[in-house]
């Protein structure tokens, strides 16, 4: 092979290997698109992952909130009181009616307006209860005892005896329905998240889809198609279009 094939220099009997590299410009330039990629890619980077990490969040809350229910109604059938319900979940704290030091912070609408029966402005009936759970979510609970309220056009929903929102990271910030905060009914015949095609009052399309609304729609969504994609595009729809891309 000849010395410019095999990448050597020969001078008299000293071999010398070449040396290759990039410039300063270069490497500078280099530095500057990674940097010019990364600022617009990691926003939606970490934005992406807080969002799994709320359905997840939520997710296992279901699971908990299934474990109470039924556990409640096998001890005491039909009592779907505050006081009942409450006793079966693992909470550091249980606030009684008319004390929200559970929800120190101030809650808002998806619409950004305040939300009037959420945290320290609470100022619904006594029958409603707070309670900071063991993994640090705060739950609100607010029955109906009789189960007369209809909420849908199914069974279940004709027969809602309770409702309850959860703030799947406590006192953390946002503190919004539709990001962080969401809504079950508790009804006679099972759970059922708010915002399923069956709900009347808060449904998806309207409560979690439209962003100049209130935002307790979208719990149905989140649990069943795993995403929180309703928060970047307006254009979802059930058992159609389940992601923005």
């Amino acid at each position: 092979l000849s010395c410019r094939q095999t990448g050597y220099k020969q001078l008299g009997s000293v071999v010398t290997k070449y040396l290759k590299g990039f410039t300063l410009a270069e490497v500078l330039v280099t530095l500057g698109i990674i940097g010019v990629v990364a600022a617009m890619t990691l926003p939606s980077l970490v934005a992406h992952y807080k969002e799994k990490q709320t359905v997840i969040a939520l997710k296992k809350f279901y699971s908990i909130l299934e474990q109470a229910i039924l556990l409640s109604q096998v001890e005491n059938p039909d009592d779907y009181s505050g006081a009942n319900v409450m006793a079966k979940f693992k909470t550091l704290k249980v606030c009684a009616p008319y004390n929200q030091s559970c929800a120190t912070m101030e809650y808002r609408r998806y619409n950004g307006d305040r939300e009037a029966s959420w945290g320290k402005n609470d100022a619904s009936s006594r029958s409603v209860y707070y309670a900071q759970l063991v993994d640090g979510s705060i739950i609100r609970y607010a029955p109906n005892n009789d189960c007369s309220v209809v909420r849908g056009t199914s069974k279940a929903l004709q027969n809602q005896c309770a409702e309850i929102s959860v703030d799947v990271n406590g006192n953390k910030l946002p503190n919004q329905m539709g990001k962080d905060v969401f809504f079950f009914n508790i009804t006679k015949y099972g759970i059922i998240p708010f915002g399923t095609e069956d709900e009347k009052n808060y449904t998806f399309s309207r409560q979690c889809i439209v962003k100049t609304e209130g935002g307790k729609g979208c719990a149905a969504w989140v649990l069943t198609y795993e995403n929180m994609d309703y928060l970047h595009c307006n254009d979802l729809r059930w058992g159609k279009k389940t992601k923005c891309k």
